[in-house]
């Protein structure tokens, strides 16, 4: 595989080769794909627990409302008392 790199991306492999534990091209870019798969781990499982939480919170609003007299029917009570 042939890989078309910006100089700022070029620059940035060849600083990790210089001041980091990795020798090659290749092992820069290794990492970079390993620390970006935990990364997406890591925000897939985010996104799930926001989605739960905003489930269970439109699950109590829901809750909430049905047990709560609807504001238009409690006046209509109160005008026709």
């Amino acid at each position: 595989m042939r890989i078309d790199l910006t100089q700022e991306n070029q620059k940035l492999i060849d600083d990790a080769i210089k001041s980091g534990p990795y020798s090659t091209p290749e092992q820069v870019i290794g990492r970079a794909l390993e620390a970006l798969s935990c990364e997406d781990a890591w925000l897939r499982l985010r996104v799930h627990a926001i989605d739960e939480n905003v489930a269970g919170g439109l699950a109590q609003l829901d809750s909430v409302t049905q047990s709560t007299p609807n504001a238009n029917e409690s006046h209509a009570k109160v005008d026709m008392a």
